[in-house]
């Protein structure tokens, strides 16, 4: 399977519509073993030659609950919270050809993605001439890449989907 038709299973695993009880059987994929085949994760130490271009950025509502999915998701084997105003980046995550990576962060100790591009001919719009910093502010440029599109917009989903961490105890997050 090729990382488009992984994305594209992963927003279906995630559609609200999708029924789990009538589509789970034993030869069905793990929605996070399937997030982890397209979205790897990297930790500051692991950063180094990761260069691009921002993109776009965004945040979600909930930051406990979008933190705590991410670490779920991602597992990084490391996490630096010791400055947690205007962290820099916590840890990140790159799609499999390394051409397109996000960088979670705390933004004010709110939850933020910000998003970049490898090479700069993914880059659309003309960027303001003062950038914003927050993750979410729209600083006029976006990825036009098709594949980096459902890439941003898939782990967007994963992190504002509820995922069962622990069914045993009904436990979800």
């Amino acid at each position: 399977m090729n990382i488009e038709s992984k994305l594209n299973k992963l927003k279906e695993l995630m559609s609200p519509d999708y029924d789990w009880e009538e589509n789970n059987t034993i030869e069905d994929v793990d929605l996070e073993d399937l997030f982890r085949e397209c979205f790897l994760v990297f930790t500051t130490k692991e950063v180094t030659g990761l260069k691009g271009f921002r993109c776009v950025g965004f945040s979600i509502e909930d930051t406990p609950k979008a933190l705590y999915r991410a670490l779920y998701l991602g597992k990084p084997s490391e996490v630096d919270f010791s400055d947690m105003y205007k962290t820099g980046m916590l840890f990140g995550f790159k799609s499999p050809c390394g051409y397109f990576f996000s960088t979670i962060e705390l933004f004010k100790y709110e939850f933020g993605v910000y998003c970049y591009c490898k090479a700069r001919e993914d880059i659309g719009g003309l960027a303001h001439g003062v950038q914003g910093g927050w993750p979410s502010c729209d600083n006029g440029t976006h990825c036009k890449n098709p594949v980096g599109q459902l890439w941003f917009g898939t782990l967007k989903l994963a992190l504002e989907y509820e995922h069962d961490v622990y069914p045993g105890n009904d436990f979800k997050v």
